[in-house]
């Protein structure tokens, strides 16, 4: 089994696990925003949840661009490594007990956006997936950019349950045409 076969067939699971870390996330933020420094233990589970996101999300966008045209791979590339500087950023936040790496957060954040912007145009502009599904991860980021503590968390949890379920009713066409 190569790569490509293994994304294609655990990405809706991907998606899911993306979908509930950020729900866990969004719900404990919604009840206990999460401060800077001097975490309890909700802003722990907080952020492991967030980190188990991001890189379920990573393993769900490789396999949303896999297959795709050499922009949407691209595309997953950049939002692939935006995300890895933020989990790494949230890493070293849950070693350290509070908010650190704040700029790597940040540049990783805006690099992640990039990324999916160009995967969301791209798979809006043709794929075989739906055409709602490339465009949802970016405006799930925004959105929940936007909102933040405020169920920012849930909208992306929202999105990502989307593309999961996108992900998992693809046409076998579509399947047949990632595996290849």
């Amino acid at each position: 089994m190569n790569l490509r076969d293994m994304l294609t067939r655990h990405a809706p699971l991907a998606a899911a696990i993306a979908a509930a870390g950020y729900a866990v996330e969004g719900a404990i933020v919604l009840r206990a925003p999460q401060g800077d420094d001097h975490w309890s233990a909700s802003g722990y589970i907080c952020e492991i949840a967030f980190a188990v996101s991001l890189v379920a999300t990573i393993v769900a966008i490789a396999a949303l661009v896999a297959g795709r045209g050499r922009a949407a791979r691209t595309g997953g590339i950049i939002a692939g490594a935006g995300m890895a500087s933020m989990f790494v950023s949230s890493i070293a936040s849950i070693a350290a007990g509070g908010s650190v790496l704040g700029p790597a957060f940040f540049l990783g954040l805006l690099t992640a956006l990039a990324g999916l912007l160009v995967i969301g145009v791209t798979g809006a502009r043709g794929s075989s997936d739906p055409w709602w599904c490339s465009p949802l991860p970016v405006a799930g980021f925004v959105l929940g950019i936007g909102l933040g503590d405020h169920g920012g968390g849930l909208i992306m949890a929202a999105a990502f349950a989307a593309v999961a379920y996108a992900l998992a009713t693809r046409a076998p066409a579509a399947v047949a045409r990632v595996a290849d």
